[in-house]
């Protein structure tokens, strides 16, 4: 239970942000000028943004560009659509904008890419329509001797009692798929949680990347340790993964794929290391960008998506013919 706890410690830390995380809201001197409004984003993002150099946007060149397209009769909703565009040229998911008519979130880093998950297919050929759920899971054996765990949102929590049950459930399969395609991140602290599950000592995993305010970081190591009331799964461990795999579902295969017994399949993900900052302007929007970043243990960045050991595709074809190739290669391991 002891590390139980340190886990869902680490997760809180870890939570300023990741996706679902909260952010801290901060006032701006008061103004509802659409130029000034600009240029408080810009000035924000240009002094704290820690992705510049991952992403190659020419952010210099923004605020005129933008400052150009503003004009003090504008409507809210012109307003909000330059803003809007200003912070989509920083291609990051963690980058939001709210107001009270509209919310804008970057969504790009896996529209254009193929699904690589038909959640019928699974459902009907390799679950036999047979759809057993615990808490936020879905669990089965398949082939008579591999486990099979689909964890559809970071988001949604499980308790220490349901990941007894799983894990007595999978104690005698040769291996472990675990499916997080289309999983959109959620809490950290889940992502320590089923960590904790693989390990059989404490294990440094990531780095956190705090700015110093003097153009460097204060780094600090992200350990997991294992989870003492259940005994460790050593045997073979697959993660499938698509484009739409992000924020927390891009740091867990990522922190899990340090481990020897782990192999991460399917699709690189979409991204997502950053750690979310909050501010609000001086006419009451909401807007967020990432002002710390995490990595893995040796400090490699994976903010633009974490590559799989092998990659494998399906299709429309695929589904078509009752078949799910990711499911199918991790089944062959």
């Amino acid at each position: 239970m002891e590390s139980r706890m340190k886990n869902l410690m680490m997760g809180s830390l870890l939570a300023l942000s990741l996706s679902a995380c909260d952010s801290l809201w901060m006032d701006e001197t008061a103004t509802a000028d659409p130029a000034s409004l600009v240029v408080q984003v810009w000035e924000e993002i240009n002094e704290n943004y820690v992705f510049f150099d991952q992403k190659g946007v020419d952010w210099a060149s923004a605020l005129t560009r933008y400052q150009a397209q503003v004009s003090a009769d504008m409507s809210e909703e012109e307003l909000f659509e330059v803003l809007a565009n200003m912070l989509r040229e920083l291609e990051d998911g963690h980058v939001s904008l709210q107001a009270g008519f509209n919310n804008f979130r970057y969504h790009e880093v896996y529209l254009d890419f193929e699904s690589n998950y038909n959640p019928g297919v699974v459902e009907r050929v390799y679950l036999d329509r047979k759809i057993n759920e615990l808490g936020p899971f879905v669990y089965a054996i398949l082939n008579g001797e591999v486990g099979y765990l689909r964890y559809g949102s970071f988001g949604d929590d499980f308790t220490q009692e349901q990941l007894v049950y799983l894990m007595d459930y999978f104690f005698s399969t040769r291996s472990l798929v675990i499916d997080i395609r289309d999983n959109l991140g959620g809490a950290a602290g889940n992502v320590t949680g089923l960590l904790g599950l693989f390990i059989t000592e404490p294990q440094t995993v990531g780095q956190q990347h705090m700015p110093d305010g003097q153009g460097g970081y204060t780094v600090t190591d992200i350990s997991v340790e294992p989870n003492e009331e259940i005994a460790a799964y050593e045997n073979p461990v697959i993660i499938l993964t698509n484009r739409k795999s992000y924020s927390s579902a891009n740091v867990f295969p990522g922190f899990m794929s340090q481990l020897p017994q782990v192999t991460v399949l399917g699709d690189t993900t979409a991204g997502g290391t950053g750690l979310s900052t909050g501010r609000e302007l001086s006419n009451g929007w909401k807007y967020r960008y990432s002002g710390a970043k995490i990595t893995l243990a040796d400090g490699t960045d994976f903010e633009n998506g974490f590559p799989p050991d092998v990659v494998v595709t399906t299709d429309f074809n695929d589904a078509a013919a009752g078949v799910d190739a990711l499911l199918e290669a991790a089944l062959a391991r």
